[in-house]
């Protein structure tokens, strides 16, 4: 007998597990109503990167190139966050965003780069308006203020982290479509990835 097919519920929910304990197990904590407000926190701002992101951005992304993708689990970034750890890079790659979209080979390597800026633009852009908002709030005070903190935290964060490996021309990556079609247009969304991520990061260290 044909095996059944895995609940797709159940296989977004693994990887994002997955990734929500490396970022909890980075974190260090041992307060218990820390760790449950912290939870709470990886959990809203993976959803909201991979929803907003990834899979309302590319929906109207393709649904502006009038082709069809199908949503799909990128097992290479939490790869990379694992690998990060494992020899340790400073500051490790968060994985973040874990699901990207996928295309017929019927679909011009114009439309499929499109959709997939698209994402890497999205992510971009809610990291950036994280980072922002999480800087408006200064210090904040109270269970309700820190968990909004500490979620925009892990959306500037985890985004930002997803960024860097998402514009990478291997595989299955956005950054191989934008590549094979454009070398330009790949280099300018590096360069925009790479400053974000070093005034980020320079920022955090200050």
């Amino acid at each position: 007998t044909a095996s059944r097919p895995l609940n797709p519920w159940l296989a977004g929910a693994i990887p994002l597990a997955a990734a929500a304990g490396l970022i909890l197990v980075a974190g260090g904590v041992d307060d218990q109503v820390r760790y449950l407000r912290l939870s709470i926190a990886v959990v809203i701002g993976l959803g909201v990167l991979n929803v907003v992101g990834v899979a309302i951005a590319t929906r109207l992304g393709s649904t502006s190139q009038r082709v069809s993708g199908r949503l799909r689990f990128v097992p290479l970034l939490l790869l990379a966050a694992l690998l990060s750890r494992a020899i340790g890079i400073h500051p490790p790659v968060i994985a973040g965003v874990l699901i990207g979209v996928g295309f017929t080979h019927a679909t011009g390597a114009r439309a499929r780069a499109i959709v997939n800026l698209v994402q890497i633009g999205s992510v971009t852009a809610l990291a950036a308006a994280a980072w922002l908002l999480h800087g408006l709030l200064g210090s904040a005070e109270g269970f309700w203020a820190l968990l909004a903190a500490e979620s925009l935290a892990t959306i500037a964060l985890a985004g930002l982290g997803s960024v860097v490996v998402l514009v990478l021309p291997i595989a299955t990556l956005p950054g191989r479509a934008v590549f094979e079609w454009s070398r330009p247009a790949w280099l300018a969304t590096v360069t925009v990835a790479v400053l974000f991520a070093s005034v980020v990061i320079l920022g955090g260290e200050a």
